[in-house]
């Protein structure tokens, strides 16, 4: 599975350079502080709780913008040091299989990323992202798990995945609940060609900072409960927790997220105030 996009295309480099040229100085430099911002938030969280800021990993989610700012994005998460101690690859997450599609047929090919896809799939999305993903944050019902583990068999595949788990009560929220563990492990055998690494979950829209935290606290206790059953130690490969986006990245991190989110916040007074 690709890791890392390096497709080349014609119109790759013509495209990056569209992009700078429309980003005057003063844009570029505000989206260099959102950055930084953003990474100082997450080195903050994690003084707060006790941990080393290199177990947290930014997943910068492009959703909003087109393919020429997610490009400017991600040549400023490059240039932008972490507080991190250790080398990290640039993260960009994406809602869209289509417009992950997109994104590799114009990415400049100086320019790696590691792709995530974190939002719900259709199991007729299935082939766009399977090979372009370093890691799928949304596996969120048996029937995708099944149909995901036939396509990567029949491409010898080795797919890497989250299991979401659903921590709310709201509508639009898709996942496992904690009843469906024992079912997961059953099953888990037969899922040959998946790599499951964690879990994700999204607190409740009108959740509360507490709320929020607690349930962070209860997706943590999923994957510990499943830890536990496989027999594995904190390392890998089930280690991952996704969990946190823009607007409760500290009650994350203090429960224990390795992977946060963010979107909004490193696009903070660059686009429309409705966007969430």
């Amino acid at each position: 599975m690709g890791t890392f996009s390096t497709q080349r295309n014609g119109r790759v480099h013509d495209h990056d350079r569209i992009g700078l040229a429309n980003m005057s100085a003063s844009l570029l430099e505000h989206l260099t502080e959102n950055v930084r911002v953003v990474k100082q938030q997450i080195a903050d969280a994690c003084h707060a709780a006790g941990r080393s800021a290199t177990e947290v990993k930014l997943v910068a989610v492009t959703k909003y913008v087109d393919s020429a700012m997610a490009i400017t994005l991600a040549r400023c998460l490059a240039r932008c040091p972490d507080a991190q101690t250790v080398a990290s690859p640039v993260i960009l997450g994406e809602n869209r299989p289509q417009v992950l599609q997109e994104r590799w047929s114009v990415w400049p090919a100086d320019l790696p990323v590691e792709w995530h896809m974190i939002g719900h799939l259709q199991t007729n999305k299935i082939k766009v992202v399977a090979d372009r993903t370093a890691l799928i944050h949304s596996l969120d019902r048996f029937d995708l798990l099944d149909k995901l583990n036939e396509y990567a068999q029949k491409n010898n595949l080795r797919v890497r995945g989250l299991l979401e788990f659903r921590l709310s009560d709201d509508a639009d929220k898709h996942g496992f609940g904690v009843g469906d563990v024992p079912q997961l492990l059953d099953r888990w055998p037969t899922w040959t060609n998946l790599q499951l690494c964690g879990v994700m979950g999204m607190s409740g829209l009108e959740a509360s900072p507490a709320e929020a935290r607690k349930q962070f606290d209860s997706l943590r206790e999923i994957h510990a409960e499943i830890r536990q059953q496989l027999n594995s130690d904190a390392q890998a490969p089930w280690s991952e927790l996704s969990m946190g986006m823009s607007g409760d990245l500290p009650q994350s991190i203090a429960a224990g997220a390795t992977l946060v989110r963010i979107g909004s916040a490193l696009f903070r007074g660059l686009l429309n105030d409705s966007m969430h």
